[in-house]
């Protein structure tokens, strides 16, 4: 995906001057920032629900996962999933063993008829996340996804997040407050600043998900940069 000399403003407020940014296909950029300095703004541009002047080039669709689930609260698990996708899988059978297949994947396969009352926090975020692989798009829009959840739950969702990430490649972009969870989990980690924003920090992160700690020499000096980038 390649941002080129976007700019977007509400009223005289400048979000974005001739901002550009581009994205390494199959990667997770986490994008970290101060509440309301315009990170979502960047998602809605992307993903079209806001006008901006520039260009923004992506191959394929975008889904969105929010930081909090969304969920229909009139329809099943089953329901909200097919709500989301029927329009592009006509065919029924292929839908439902679609539907199943990525909530066996979450451990959630046995609440595929139940109402999202009836569901925990992780439940319902495990259902947005199962959302946003099923929609057949490149891109992954990410909002917080795992805010508010406590450390065990959010660690497993995290979990759960890469475990579909590695048998369903997507480019994504994860708003993020969450340092840890940014060395965690991304590719690239980068820090907004400023009005209209700029970056500060720009980090590429080479160690495999899967072999990384917060503890690790290489991680631990990152942690150090962002928090610095951050308390500009």
């Amino acid at each position: 995906m390649k941002i080129n000399n976007v700019s977007k403003s509400y009223g005289d407020k400048v979000i974005f001057d001739n901002f550009s940014l581009h994205l390494e296909k199959n990667t997770i950029t986490a994008v970290m920032g101060a509440s309301g300095i315009g990170k979502t703004t960047l998602l809605k541009m992307i993903a079209g629900l806001t006008d901006y002047s520039g260009e923004i080039i992506k191959e394929g669709s975008v889904s969105y996962v929010f930081g909090e689930s969304s969920l229909i609260p009139a329809l099943t698990v089953k329901q909200n999933l097919e709500y989301a996708v029927k329009h592009l899988i006509a065919n029924k059978e292929l839908l439902n063993n679609s539907i199943f297949a990525i909530l066996k994947e979450l451990e959630m396969e046995k609440e595929l008829n139940a109402y999202p009352k009836a569901l925990s926090t992780g439940m319902a975020q495990r259902v947005a996340i199962a959302r946003g692989f099923l929609y057949p798009a490149k891109y992954i829009l990410m909002d917080e996804p795992f805010r508010g959840l406590d450390t065990s739950l959010k660690n497993r969702l995290q979990k759960y997040f890469l475990k579909l990430l590695s048998k369903d490649q997507r480019t994504v972009l994860l708003i993020t407050h969450d340092v840890n969870e940014a060395l965690l989990l991304a590719d690239r980690v980068i820090v907004f600043d400023g009005n209209p924003i700029n970056m500060v920090l720009d980090e590429k992160i080479t160690i495999p998900q899967a072999n990384r700690s917060i503890n690790n020499n290489e991680i631990a000096p990152l942690a150090d940069k962002i928090l610095k980038a951050l308390e500009k």
